[in-house]
């Protein structure tokens, strides 16, 4: 394995260059099946960051998916138009424009996710029960390391 850059090739710089192939690998695979709802990845994104933060102002939004503030325009109203958000003027200052998700929205979100969440549950079933006991153990520890 070759590592990207000036980074030594030590144990835990191989076994970070390995986690990010294989989170690589299966987030490619995994959007098929979100992208069946008919939503882009970008677009579910944006639902998802509205679930579980409630309602942002635009350049909030901007910001948070890392686009320019027409870019997350085109995005709002194109999920405006189906219906799975909704915009308005901020509470406190009406120069803000805020979106929030509709019920729409959080189906289309459920449904993808449980597209997702199914198409990697297939995958999981093809393993014995001893790899997927060491899956579970990996992911704890996983779950204790700080985000990045």
């Amino acid at each position: 394995m070759t590592l990207p850059g000036r980074l030594r090739r030590s144990p835990v710089n191989l076994l970070a260059d390995r986690i990010d192939r294989v989170m690589l690998t299966w987030s490619r695979s995994l959007r098929q099946p979100e992208v069946d709802t008919g939503l882009t990845p970008e677009r579910l994104e944006l639902l998802d960051l509205l679930a579980a933060s409630g309602p942002l102002a635009l350049g909030e939004l901007s910001v948070e998916i890392g686009v320019s503030p027409p870019a997350i325009t085109r995005l709002v109203s194109g999920l405006e138009d189906r219906g799975l958000v909704w915009r308005g003027p901020a509470d406190a200052d009406h120069r803000v424009v805020m979106a929030g998700i509709t019920t729409g929205g959080r189906r289309a979100l459920d449904r993808g996710r449980g597209n997702r969440l199914r198409a990697l549950a297939e995958h999981l079933r093809a393993l014995g029960p001893q790899d997927r006991r060491a899956l579970e153990r990996a992911f704890e520890v996983l779950d204790r390391m700080p985000s990045p």
